[in-house]
């Protein structure tokens, strides 16, 4: 599902704000590209940042604007496809105790 929603963001050039443990780290970013690598996420943007990101055994991700759990790919597809009319939105990736990671805010 994080595949998912990078690939999603890279290929239609979203602008959006990350945010880690609750706090906006980098506001009005787009991503580039990114690699996943023993657990972790590593994404680099077009403004020159590279983040270093947990990836959680069984994430799950949170959709706030619907209100929607993604636990797979298809179920996220759904939500991506639902959310091309309602930008912004923001998107949270879960950990097993249904706490939030990090996320994608304000996408669009």
């Amino acid at each position: 599902m994080l595949v998912t929603i990078l690939d999603y963001l890279i290929s239609q050039r979203l602008k959006h704000s990350m945010v880690i443990d609750h706090r906006e780290v980098l506001k009005n970013i787009t991503l580039e590209f990114y690699q996943m690598k023993n657990q972790f996420c590593f994404l680099y943007t077009e403004q020159g940042h590279e983040l270093k990101l947990p990836v959680p055994s069984y994430p799950r991700i949170w959709v706030e604007s619907l209100g929607w759990e993604a636990t797979d790919h298809e179920e996220m597809k759904k939500c991506l496809k639902e959310l091309d009319t309602k930008k912004p939105y923001s998107v949270y990736l879960l950990n097993d105790q249904g706490g939030r990671v990090y996320g994608f805010h304000e996408i669009g």
